[in-house]
């Protein structure tokens, strides 16, 4: 059995605590490929970028550097982070959205790859999904926006609907719902676009393919 290994990942810089334990969607033919998301990327405030590359069968590789505190130093000391995920995208309700795990088996072979894992990566090891929506606002302009746990939260208490999920730790959510329900409660419900609150502004710095 092919293993997937997912991380407690702030993707994006984008700190979102909330997993998935299924993909949005499990049927290839509900994959969709847009070309504008290739390319290297960066925030504007943070030292953080991440390029996005063709992978196949309509998906997407994302290669993620971040400048990274040293978390046992008391000094300035940083290094640089290198972490690797596979992607892919689908359309609901006119909305884009990316689901994303880790590619163990990326840009240097799973060995290696996993040998090369990255700080984001070490903080934990589980077969999740992360849920972004996906924003293009120009070929140069990208906003993704994650989970946001308050929201998750304020909408499961008001919306009267049965929203699967367990608890990880003190911080962390996962969500427990299949495909269908996950996209029927999160994805395609108008009431439920304010939980995708944690956003960041990505700004194109090169085209890559």
């Amino acid at each position: 059995m092919k293993k997937y290994y997912f991380l407690l990942l702030p993707l994006l810089a984008i700190y979102s605590c909330i997993h998935s334990l299924y993909p949005i969607t499990k049927l290839e033919s509900d994959y969709i490929f847009r070309e504008e998301l290739l390319g290297d990327w960066s925030d504007n405030e943070k030292d953080f970028r991440c390029r996005v590359e063709m992978a196949e069968n309509k998906k997407y590789l994302i290669s993620v550097f971040g400048i990274m505190d040293s978390p046992r130093s008391r000094s300035s000391e940083t290094r640089v982070d290198s972490s690797y995920f596979e992607a892919f995208l689908i359309q609901r309700s006119g909305q884009y959205y990316l689901d994303c795990s880790p590619a163990t088996e990326g840009p240097y072979g799973l060995e290696e790859s996993l040998a090369r894992v990255g700080l984001y990566e070490q903080t934990a090891l589980l077969p999740l999904h992360k849920i972004y929506k996906v924003d293009i606002v120009s070929k140069d302009r990208l906003i993704i926006c994650g989970i946001n746990k308050d929201s998750l939260e304020k909408y499961s208490a008001t919306s009267g609907l049965t929203i699967r999920k367990d608890l990880m730790g003190q911080h962390s959510i996962i969500l427990t719902d299949q495909p269908g329900k996950l996209q029927k409660d999160l994805l395609q419900s108008k009431k439920a676009k304010f939980i995708f609150s944690d956003s960041l502004v990505l700004t194109r710095k090169s085209l890559h393919k």
